[in-house]
C-alpha cells in the first residue's frame, strides 16, 4: 500500500496502525494536521528509506503477476479522493477483474487498496465481488498488513453491499526465482478486533486527550516524533532513561512521587509499594551511576556483593584455547535467518586458521557466511566442526559470547537443521559456553543507560570507527549486497561482526581484571555435567547421532515410500524424541546458573523456599519430610511432581503436599539421600527416559526402509491417505449424509466404520458435551464383542482412566460376566485403575497379558517390542493432546488406529523446536487447518448434549465453522432469575462482565469481587434441566475458571467454603449449570504470558463449553485493547472481542 496523508478528519488504516502502536504518536499527528502542532524534525534513516524503495519495487513485480493472470489493470489516479472514489467504484460496476490503487471510504475512512481482485462470488450489488490484496515487502505477514486489508474488506462494504470474506497478502519470499509468496486470510477471524480498534480511534481522534506524553513502546523506531520525545526525555529527566526499568517500575515509582531518575538515585531506604526490595536498590544504584555518569563526563562503575556462584565466579581462568564467537541473523528472512558467524582467537605464530586482526597480530579471527536456508546448514555444520576442533586441542578452553542469543541460535540450528546435535549437547553439558553478560549483570553495575555491549566498551576499548555500528546498519548493508552484490557491504559487516568478537574478547580481559582487583579468582572449571549413573558418554551419544544420521538418510532415500513430503516426515520422526527432550535438558542446566529473581519468574520452578519453622522435618517411614516456606509465585509444580535442586541439580524427591494459599511445600527425601538445607530453590525433576519411544519410531522408519510391511497403518496416517475401510472406495464419507443427524444411526454407523477398518485410521472429533467417551465406549464393547483386541492410550491416565469406566459400564450393561478382560498400565505414583472388575490395575510391565482382550496404558506402554502390532485396534483418546512423534510409537503396537478428540480444545504441549511439520499433534497433521473433521477423514459428533443453544450458537459459529448443534432437550435448560438477580446474569447464554481494574497480573481483588457477587446472586436462583425440572441453584451448580494459580487461590479465599473453583486444565471434561470465568490480568501490558497463553482459542472453548446453561466472563476491558504482537494473537483477541461483544 502506498503512503499517504490522508486529509484532515480523514482516518486510514495505517494510521490506525499508528494509533495501536502508540496513543501520543497519534494525538500528536492529529495535532499537527489540525495546526496545532508543529512538524518535528526529520531524521535520515537509511534503513526506512531502503525499505520503502523495496516495496515499491516489490509492489511492481507483484503488479505484473497479477497482470499476467487477470489482464492489464485500471489503475485509478490519485487527483482528488473523490475522483478516485468514483472511478474505484465505475471501474467495479464495469467488473474489472483487476483494479489498482482502488480508493475506499466509508465515513471517516479512507483507505488506498494496492490491488481490488475480482471474484465470482455475487453481492448485493453484482453477480461478482471484490477482495482486497496488498503487496508487502516483509516474509511474514504482520498486524498492521492484516489490519489493512480487514478495514478494506469492511469499507467494501459501501459500494458492493457485503463485506468481503477474504483478503490477500503478496508477501516477499527471500527467493529470486518466486518474488512473492500469497497468503490469503478468511478476514472473520479478525474483523472484531479491527473494528473494535477502528471504532476507538474515532472516539480518539473526535476528543483527542490533552496533555498525553510520550512513553518508550515498540512504536519508537518507527515514529515521527522519536526526536521529540528523546529531548523531553532528557530534558525532563524521565524514568525511562534508567538501564532495564519497566513500565511497570515506572508506575509504581511514580505512584510514590519519584518523578525523575535523579530522585530515584537519591532514594535512601525507602519502600516503594509493588516494587521488591531488591529490585528497588538495584534500580536506585544505577539511577545514581547514570547520574554520576552524566555529570562527571566519565565512565563509572561499582562492584557488586560477592554471591557464591554468580558474576565473577562464572568466570574460567582465561586460556590459550578460548574462543569468541557472534552471529549475525536477519530477522525478515522467513523464519530467520543466521547469515555469519565469526569466530575470534588468540593464535600462536604458526595458527593455519583464520586471517589476521588489524591491529591486534596476536589475533585472528574466521567468518562463516550463508545467505540462504541450505547454505546455513553447511555454514553450521562447519562452525561446529571448527569450534569442536579448537576445543579438543584446548581441552581447558571456553567459548565466550555476550547475551543468550549466540546459545539460542546454536540449540535452534541443531534443532531445525539436525546436525551437531551431539556437538552442541556436549558444549552444554561441559559448560563450554560462558555468556558474559550475565558476568555483567551479576558482578558490576554501570552508569550507563544500557548493557548492550557497545555501551559498555567506553570501559575497555576505543570508540569504533567502522561504517557499521548497530544491527539495524548491519541489515541494512545486507540488503544493499543482496540487491546490488556489492561486495563491500559484506565486507563492512564482516568488519562491524570482527569487532563485535575483539570486544567480547576485552570485556573479558576487563572483567577478570575487576575480579582480580577485587580478590574474586576466576576459578570455574568445566561442568559436571549429569551424574556418571545418568550420562551415558559422550562415545555413545555421537554413536547414536551416527545411526540417527544413518537411519534418516535411508528412508529419505527410500523410493518405495509414498512421496518425497512423507518420506522427509518420517525421516523427521526418527529424532523428535531427542529433540523434544532437549529444551527440558537444557533449562536442566541453565537453572542452576540463575539467579533468585529469574527463577522466581519461572512458573517452572519454586525459589526462595525457607525452613518452615522449627519443625520443618518429620519423617516417613525411612525417609525424611521437609516443610519450606516460598517466596509468593505463580507455580506449575503439583503435588506428585518430582524436583531437583537449583543449586546444584541433584534429586530432591518428590512434593508430597503443596499448600499454594500458604505457600507452603512439603518434600519427601530417602533418608540415605542426606539432609537438605534450611534453604533451596527447587525446579523440575530430569526428564523422563524415552529410549523406549524413540526405539519404537525407529522400528517403524527400519521396517519401511526394508520394504516391510508391518505398518501401513502408520504409512497411510503420515501420507494422509483416506481411511481405507473395507467394501468402501477410498475418499467417501466415513458416515453417510442421511445417518449423521440422528444420534442412533450415527453410533450405529460409526461402529461399523471402525468395524471395517482395514490397517488404516480415522478420526472421531468430540466438541464439548458432543458424546465421544459414550461414543467411543460402545464401539471398543462391540469389538471385545466381534472378538477383537483393543488398546486405549492416550497422554494422561485419567483420560484413559475415563475411557475404561465408561468401557466397563457398557459391558455391565451388556451383561457381561465380571471377568478380567484387560490390563490398565499404571504410572505407579498414584492409585491404580479401580473400577467394576473387567479391568486389572498393574503397576508392572513384566505383568502384561498380551492375550486379553484390552489393554490401556500411555505411549510407553504401546511402544514396547512385545506389544509390537498386538492391538486390533488402538483409540488414542484426546488425540489432540499426542504429538505426532508419540502416536507413531503408540501405532507400533497396533494394527489399526482411532484417534478420538479436538483439536479445539486443549492443545499438546510441544517443548522442542522441530524441522517443518514434524512437530504437529497428530490431530493438527491430520485435519490441517480444518476446524471440523471433513466426513471424508472421520467422524464429527455435530451434536452437543450440555450446552443451552443461546451459548452452543456463539461456541459453534466462533470455533466449529457453525456446524455445532445443541441438542434439542437443551433448549429446556435455562436459569429462572428473580427482579434482583445480578445484573451479569441472565437466562442463559454467554455473558460478558466488564470489571475495571489495572496493574493486575495474575490476580484480581476487583474481579474476585465481582465473582462472589455473582455467585451469591447465583445461589438465590433457581434453574430447569433438560427435563423441564426446576430447582434451587447450589454451590455444585457453578464452576469457577481461572487462567493463573494466584487467581484461583484468592477465589477461593473469597469464595464459600465447597466452591468449585480451578483453573481449565483441571476442569476439561467436567460440566455445570453455570460456568464464571475471571481472567484476572488487566492489559496486554500486565500479561505474565504472552496472549497465546492467556487468550487461547482453544482454553477458552473448553471454559465457556463446561456451561450448561450460562456461562459469564469477568474480565477488564484492558484486554479487549490488547496490541496485537503477531497475526495469530490477532486471531486471539478477535475472539475475546467478539465474545464481550455477543455477550454484552
Amino acid at each position: 500500500m502506498q503512503a499517504s496523508t490522508p486529509e484532515i478528519g480523514r482516518l486510514s488504516p495505517t494510521f490506525l496502525a499508528t494509533f495501536l502502536g502508540c496513543t501520543t504518536s497519534a494525538a500528536w499527528t492529529l495535532e499537527k494536521r489540525r495546526g496545532l502542532r508543529s512538524a518535528p524534525e526529520v531524521v535520515a534513516d537509511a534503513q526506512a528509506g531502503l525499505i520503502q524503495r523495496k516495496g515499491q519495487e516489490h509492489e511492481d513485480r507483484c503488479l505484473a503477476t497479477l497482470c499476467a493472470q487477470h489482464g492489464a489493470p485500471v489503475l485509478i489516479g490519485r487527483d482528488s479522493p473523490e475522483q478516485a472514489m468514483r472511478a474505484t467504484r465505475t471501474a467495479m460496476d464495469r467488473g474489472a477483474p483487476l483494479i489498482a490503487q482502488a480508493a475506499l471510504v466509508d465515513g471517516p475512512w479512507i483507505g488506498y487498496a494496492d490491488f481490488l481482485v475480482r471474484v465470482e462470488t455475487a453481492c448485493p450489488s453484482w453477480a461478482w465481488s471484490y477482495e482486497p490484496w496488498d503487496a508487502k515487502l516483509a516474509h511474514t505477514a504482520q498486524p498492521a498488513h492484516v489490519l489493512q486489508i480487514a478495514l478494506y474488506g469492511d469499507l467494501l462494504a459501501r459500494v458492493q453491499g457485503q463485506v468481503a470474506e477474504h483478503g490477500a497478502l503478496m508477501l516477499g519470499s527471500g527467493d529470486p526465482a518466486k518474488p512473492h509468496v500469497i497468503e490469503r486470510f478468511r478476514l472473520a477471524e479478525v474483523r472484531h478486533y479491527v473494528r473494535r480498534a477502528a471504532q476507538r480511534l474515532e472516539r480518539f481522534a473526535a476528543d483527542i486527550p490533552v496533555g498525553l506524553e510520550g512513553e518508550p513502546c515498540g512504536h519508537c523506531g518507527k515514529c515521527e516524533w522519536m526526536v521529540t520525545c528523546d529531548e523531553a526525555w532528557a530534558k525532563a529527566d524521565h524514568l525511562c532513561r534508567v538501564a532495564d526499568i519497566s513500565r511497570r517500575q515506572r508506575l509504581r515509582l511514580m505512584e510514590a512521587n519519584v518523578s525523575t531518575a535523579a530522585l530515584l538515585g537519591a532514594l535512601d531506604a525507602q519502600r516503594v509499594p509493588g516494587i521488591g526490595a531488591e529490585t528497588l536498590a538495584r534500580l536506585v544504584q544505577q539511577a545514581r551511576l547514570q547520574h554520576q555518569s552524566a555529570s562527571e563526563g566519565r565512565g563509572v562503575y561499582e562492584l557488586l556483593a560477592h554471591a557464591s556462584g554468580l558474576g565473577f565466579d562464572r568466570l574460567p581462568p582465561s586460556d590459550p584455547g578460548d574462543l569468541f564467537f557472534d552471529f549475525e541473523g536477519d530477522p525478515m528472512h522467513p523464519g530467520g535467518l543466521e547469515y555469519l558467524c565469526g569466530v575470534l582467537w588468540r593464535a600462536k605464530s604458526n595458527d593455519p586458521d583464520g586471517t589476521p586482526v588489524p591491529g591486534h597480530p596476536e589475533m585472528r579471527f574466521l567468518a562463516i557466511w550463508a545467505h540462504d536456508r541450505a547454505q546455513e546448514k553447511r555454514a553450521f555444520t562447519d562452525v561446529m566442526a571448527f569450534l569442536m576442533r579448537r576445543l579438543l586441542e584446548a581441552p581447558r578452553a571456553h567459548l565466550y559470547h555476550y547475551a543468550p542469543y549466540e546459545k539460542t541460535a546454536l540449540r535452534r540450528l541443531a534443532s531445525m537443521h539436525a546436525v551437531a546435535e551431539t556437538a552442541v549437547d556436549n558444549l552444554l553439558r561441559e559448560g563450554r559456553m560462558v555468556d558474559l553478560y550475565r558476568v555483567v549483570r551479576e558482578g558490576v553495575r554501570v552508569g550507563e543507560a544500557s548493557y548492550s555491549i557497545k555501551s559498555l566498551e567506553r570501559f575497555y576499548m576505543p570508540p569504533r570507527t567502522t561504517e557499521v555500528v548497530s544491527g539495524g546498519d548491519s541489515l541494512v548493508l545486507y540488503d544493499r549486497w543482496r540487491t546490488t552484490g556489492d561486495a563491500s557491504a559484506l565486507a563492512a559487516i564482516q568488519e562491524y561482526n570482527r569487532d563485535d568478537c575483539l570486544s567480547t574478547l576485552l570485556l573479558r580481559d576487563w572483567l577478570i581484571g575487576l575480579a582480580k582487583a577485587a580478590g574474586i579468582v576466576a576459578a570455574r572449571g568445566l561442568a559436571d555435567g549429569l551424574p556418571p549413573d545418568l550420562d551415558e558418554g559422550r562415545e555413545k551419544r555421537e554413536e547414536r547421532e551416527r545411526a540417527q544420521a544413518e537411519l534418516e538418510a535411508r528412508v529419505v532415500g527410500d523410493p518405495s515410500l509414498p512421496g518425497a513430503e512423507v518420506r522427509q516426515l518420517m525421516a523427521d520422526l526418527v529424532g523428535f524424541h531427542r529433540r523434544e527432550q532437549k529444551p527440558a535438558w537444557w533449562a536442566y542446566f541453565d537453572r542452576q546458573e540463575r539467579g533468585l529473581e529469574e527463577l522466581q519468574e519461572d512458573e517452572e520452578c519454586l525459589a526462595g523456599c525457607e525452613r518452615d519453622g522449627d519443625d520443618w522435618i518429620g519423617t516417613e517411614n525411612r525417609s525424611f519430610t521437609y516443610r519450606f516456606r516460598y517466596l509468593e509465585q505463580e507455580t506449575k509444580l503439583r503435588t506428585g511432581s518430582a524436583v531437583c535442586l537449583t543449586q546444584d541439580g541433584a534429586s530432591v524427591g518428590n512434593i508430597v503436599a503443596l499448600d499454594e494459599s500458604r505457600r507452603l511445600v512439603t518434600l519427601k527425601r530417602a533418608q540415605r539421600s542426606g539432609p537438605l538445607p534450611e534453604a533451596v530453590s527447587l525446579m523440575p525433576g530430569m526428564p523422563l527416559s524415552v529410549d523406549v519411544l524413540r526405539q519404537a519410531v525407529w522400528t517403524v522408519a527400519a521396517d519401511m526402509t526394508a520394504g516391510g510391511s508391518g505398518f501401513p497403518h502408520i504409512t497411510a496416517l503420515l501420507a494422509r491417505m483416506p481411511p481405507r475401510l473395507t467394501g468402501r472406495a477410498a475418499g467417501s464419507p466415513i458416515i453417510a449424509m442421511e445417518d449423521r443427524e440422528d444420534p442412533a444411526r450415527l453410533l450405529t454407523s460409526a461402529i461399523a466404520a471402525v468395524r471395517a477398518l482395514d490397517r488404516s485410521w480415522l478420526v472421531i472429533q468430540g466438541p464439548p458435551g458432543a458424546g465421544k467417551t459414550y461414543t467411543t465406549s460402545h464401539i471398543i464393547a462391540a469389538l471385545i464383542a466381534d472378538g477383537r483386541t483393543v488398546g486405549i492410550a492416550s497422554n494422561s491416565h485419567k483420560a484413559i482412566d475415563n475411557v475404561l469406566h465408561a468401557v466397563e459400564e457398557r459391558l455391565h450393561a451388556a451383561g457381561r460376566p465380571v471377568t478380567t478382560l484387560g490390563q490398565k498400565k499404571d504410572s505407579g505414583n498414584e492409585g491404580g485403575f479401580a473400577g467394576r472388575g473387567y479391568i486389572a490395575s498393574i503397576a508392572d510391565n513384566k505383568q502384561i497379558d498380551p492375550d486379553l482382550p484390552i489393554l490401556a496404558g500411555t505411549a510407553w506402554l504401546f511402544a514396547r517390542e512385545e506389544l509390537r502390532a498386538s492391538r486390533d485396534v488402538l483409540f488414542v483418546d484426546e488425540a489432540g493432546q499426542v504429538s505426532l512423534g508419540n502416536l507413531v510409537a503408540m501405532a507400533h503396537g497396533a494394527r489399526s488406529l482411532v484417534l478420538v478428540g479436538d483439536q479445539m480444545q486443549l492443545a499438546q504441549p510441544i517443548q522442542g523446536a522441530h524441522p517443518r511439520s514434524s512437530g504437529a499433534s497428530a490431530l493438527d497433521h491430520l485435519l490441517e487447518d480444518h476446524a471440523v473433521v471433513p466426513p471424508e477423514r472421520g467422524i464429527f459428533l455435530s451434536r452437543t448434549w450440555r450446552m443451552h443453544p443461546d451459548l452452543c450458537g456463539f461456541v459453534s459459529a466462533a470455533v466449529y465453522d457453525g456446524q455445532l448443534q445443541a441438542e434439542v432437550g437443551c433448549t429446556q435448560q435455562r436459569l429462572v432469575l428473580a427482579t434482583d438477580a445480578h445484573p451479569a446474569l441472565k437466562p442463559a447464554g454467554l455473558a460478558f462482565r466488564p470489571v475495571a481494574h489495572s496493574g493486575c497480573r495474575q490476580r484480581s481483588q476487583e474481579e474476585a469481587d465481582e465473582v462472589l457477587a455473582i455467585l451469591n446472586s447465583l445461589l438465590r436462583q433457581r434453574v430447569v434441566d433438560r427435563k423441564g425440572h426446576e430447582r434451587a441453584m447450589s454451590l455444585d451448580d457453578v464452576l469457577v475458571v481461572a487462567p493463573y494459580n494466584m487467581q484461583v487461590n484468592l477465589l477461593r479465599s473469597r469464595l464459600p467454603a465447597g466452591a468449585r473453583v480451578g483453573t481449565v486444565d483441571k476442569y476439561q471434561g467436567q460440566e455445570a449449570e453455570v460456568v464464571l470465568v475471571s481472567m484476572a490480568t488487566s492489559g496486554a501490558e500486565d500479561m505474565p504470558r504472552d496472549a497465546a497463553f492467556l487468550l487461547s482459542r482453544n482454553r477458552f472453548n473448553v471454559a465457556i463449553s463446561r456451561a450448561r446453561c450460562l456461562a459469564v466472563l469477568v474480565a477488564s476491558p484492558g484486554l479487549l485493547d490488547i496490541v496485537a504482537k503477531s497475526v495469530e494473537e490477532m486471531r486471539l483477541a478477535n475472539l475475546f472481542c467478539w465474545a464481550a461483544e455477543h455477550g454484552s
